[in-house]
C-alpha cells in the first residue's frame, strides 16, 4: 500500500514539472511564390470569412510600438513640422507622436522579422526574439534561390 501511495506521489510530482517547461513553439517563414507556368492554382472561389472570436494579434500592436518609437527617434515617415518650426526647433525628433497617427500605414513595407523582446516564460503568449528563431539556415537557403521572404516570426 505504501508502494502504491509512494508511485502516485511520485508521478505527481514528475508531471508538475512537465508543465513547468514550455510545451512548444511555432514559427513560420513565408516567402512569396514565384510565377511558373506550372503553376495551376485558381483562386477563384469565394469562401465564407473565418470568424474570428477569441483571437489574439500578436504582430500589430509590436509593428505600432516599433513605430512609435521610430517616430519618437525622428523618422522622416513622421514629420510633420512645417520649415519654419524646423528652423525654431532644431531637435530631430518628432514632436507630433500621437495616436492620430496610423502607424502601420507609416511603413511602406513591414519588416520580415518583427523585434520581439526575448522572453522565456509561460504566463501567455508572446513573439519569439530573432535570436529565439531557428529556422535562419532555411531563410538563407530559401532566399539564395531567390524567393522573396514576406515574415519569419514564432510564438
Amino acid at each position: 500500500m505504501l508502494l502504491k501511495k509512494s508511485l502516485i506521489v511520485l508521478c505527481c510530482l514528475f508531471s508538475s514539472t512537465a508543465f513547468a517547461e514550455r510545451w512548444f513553439e511555432v514559427e513560420v517563414l513565408v516567402f512569396k511564390q514565384r510565377p511558373a507556368p506550372y503553376l495551376q492554382e485558381d483562386f477563384s472561389l469565394k469562401h465564407k470569412a473565418i470568424e474570428d472570436k477569441n483571437t489574439l494579434d500578436l504582430l500589430t500592436p509590436l509593428y505600432t510600438e516599433q513605430a512609435i518609437q521610430a517616430c519618437i527617434d525622428g523618422d522622416e515617415r513622421f514629420q510633420k513640422r512645417t520649415f519654419t518650426d524646423s528652423l525654431v526647433n532644431s531637435n530631430p525628433q518628432s514632436g507630433v507622436c500621437d495616436n492620430s497617427i496610423d502607424y502601420l500605414q507609416s511603413y511602406e513595407e513591414l519588416p520580415v522579422t518583427p523585434l520581439a523582446p526575448a522572453k522565456d516564460d509561460m504566463q501567455q503568449i508572446y513573439l519569439l526574439a530573432p535570436q529565439q528563431l531557428q529556422f535562419k539556415a532555411q531563410y538563407r537557403q530559401l532566399d539564395r534561390k531567390g524567393l522573396t521572404p514576406i515574415l519569419h516570426t514564432g510564438w
